[in-house]
This record gives structure tokens, C-alpha cells and sequence, in this order.
């Protein structure tokens, strides 16, 4: 069986809400995430990290452990995650589009 990927979530300091070139100074992490599951990825950490009635990260508390995930928050009141954001597994970079991802090699 593979290794799960950890996943990094990275948001946009001043959003534009765009999609394109990748600088990634212009991000900051704000989580990371670990399933347990090696099925689950880029659909889930978009579900897990939007905002309906609260702050997604305050739902998920430093280190929180659940049946199918480990998730690390770095950031408090965490925005949803949006179009320009990236999710990152280490070895490819996946930006938020209008619809689906965009996918970059990691920078060497």
C-alpha cells in the first residue's frame, strides 16, 4: 500500500481570486493534512477547508486527529479556501480553479 501524501494548504496573502503563474512567496501555509485514507485528496481538502457557519480551522484544533485525517492548523480564522489557493502533496503544486485544479510542478 502507498504512502499518504501529507497535504499543505497555502493561501494567498492578498487574494485576486485568479488563476496562472505561481509565485509562492506570495502564499502562507496555513494547515496541513494527512488522510488515512489514501483514496481521499484534492475534493476533500476542498470540502474540509471552507467555511459554512464558522472559521474552518476553528472546527479542526491543532493536531486534531479523526478517523480519516490529521489536520495541523497554523493560522486562526482561516478564510475559506478559493480560487488562487494551493494545495500541495510535495511533489505537485494544485491551484483552486473556476472549476476543478490547475496542476504545477514544484519549484526545484
Amino acid at each position: 500500500m502507498a504512502e499518504t501524501p501529507t497535504w499543505t494548504i497555502m493561501h494567498k496573502i492578498e487574494p485576486t481570486f485568479d488563476t496562472g503563474f505561481v509565485t509562492l512567496s506570495d502564499y502562507k501555509k496555513v494547515a496541513t493534512v494527512k488522510f488515512c485514507n489514501e483514496r481521499m485528496g484534492l475534493s476533500n481538502l476542498f470540502r474540509l477547508t471552507n467555511s459554512v457557519d464558522e472559521y474552518w480551522a476553528e472546527e479542526f484544533c491543532n493536531a486534531e486527529y479523526h478517523d480519516e485525517w490529521i489536520m495541523t492548523v497554523f493560522a486562526d480564522r482561516c478564510r475559506s479556501s478559493s480560487v488562487g489557493d494551493l494545495f500541495c502533496n510535495g511533489t505537485t503544486i494544485y491551484e483552486i480553479a473556476g472549476i476543478g485544479f490547475i496542476e504545477h510542478p514544484m519549484p526545484e
